[in-house]
């Protein structure tokens, strides 16, 4: 953008007030800065993939753009932080974030992990790569996941199962002995949990305070009562089609809430309206579509 006269050198030149948003691949400097990037070459070189899927299998990517995702998210952050530094000073800033920076920063624990002798972590499958019992188990007809973690919830999950021997075995004493046995504790929790339904368990567990929830597939997921309490799901007309379904705003705010209030534009639906907002005459525009530029 630079050398197209649009960086933000030539923008803030023009107004020193602007706060400047840029995103790439690898970042903004540095040996690999003009390589381009995508999602899921973001998930391999983050490290991402190599943590996740199951021990011994192949790397596997996260089901959604997740680098893609976090990446916006960080550079929304950014420029919210440049506003309130300009209230204070008076002047703008380059926010500059890239897909490479989001996901190495989010790969949290596992990393500051290996930085500091914990080795490379292997991928831990559907269980947690540091706490034990918390994870994904079968039940009598479907999977559910969760979490008995920590000296308090332990005890309970154990006599809730009727398992109270469990806290004997010197197999599942501490965390770290049920860590390093997990896979054991696996075998036997889910021998349990085979007994009764998904609703029967996730009801009882939650009742105790010990976290669990059933795997959804995604039209389950967005039907739950919570999710559409929450208005995560909203319907807004649509021209052609009449109704179309959308994603809610995962943020609440008190005294100003947003909203969903634009549906998907079709392609090219808003070309007169922006080219008239730039200066662009009636006659020019009719011009312009008689010669197939737009």
């Amino acid at each position: 953008l630079d050398a197209l006269g649009i960086g933000y050198t030539a923008a803030s030149k023009r107004n020193p007030r602007v706060i400047y948003c840029a995103i790439s691949g690898f970042g903004a400097d540095g040996p690999f800065a003009g390589r381009p990037g995508l999602d899921q070459i973001i998930q391999g070189v983050s490290g991402l993939m190599s943590v996740t899927g199951f021990e011994g299998g192949d790397p596997v990517r996260a089901g959604i753009p997740i680098a893609d995702l976090l990446t916006g998210l960080f550079g929304a952050y950014g420029v919210l932080a440049a506003l309130q530094a300009r209230e204070r000073t008076g002047r703008g800033q380059e926010v500059n974030t890239s897909l490479l920076e989001a996901m190495v920063g989010t790969m949290g624990f596992q990393a500051v992990r290996y930085l500091n002798g914990g080795g490379v972590p292997p991928p831990a499958g559907n269980h947690h790569p540091i706490n034990a019992p918390y994870g994904v188990f079968k039940a009598k007809d479907g999977y559910l996941t969760l979490g008995a973690t920590g000296e308090k919830r332990w005890p309970l999950f154990c006599r809730l199962l009727g398992q109270e021997d469990w806290l004997e075995d010197p197999r599942f004493r501490t965390n770290g002995d049920r860590y390093e046995n997990r896979l054991a504790l696996a075998e036997l929790i889910e021998a349990r949990l085979q007994e009764r339904t998904i609703d029967e368990w996730e009801r009882q567990f939650n009742e105790a305070g010990i976290p669990a929830g059933p795997v959804y597939t995604l039209d389950s997921a967005l039907d739950h009562p919570q999710v559409r309490h929450r208005g995560m799901v909203v319907e807004r007309p649509h021209p052609e089609l009449g109704s179309v379904s959308l994603l809610g705003l995962p943020v609440k705010l008190s005294e100003t809430p947003g909203d969903v209030y634009r549906i998907p534009p079709s392609l090219g639906e808003h070309t007169d309206e922006i080219m008239r907002s730039i200066g662009y005459s009636e006659s020019r525009i009719a011009e312009l579509r008689g010669r197939g530029v737009v």
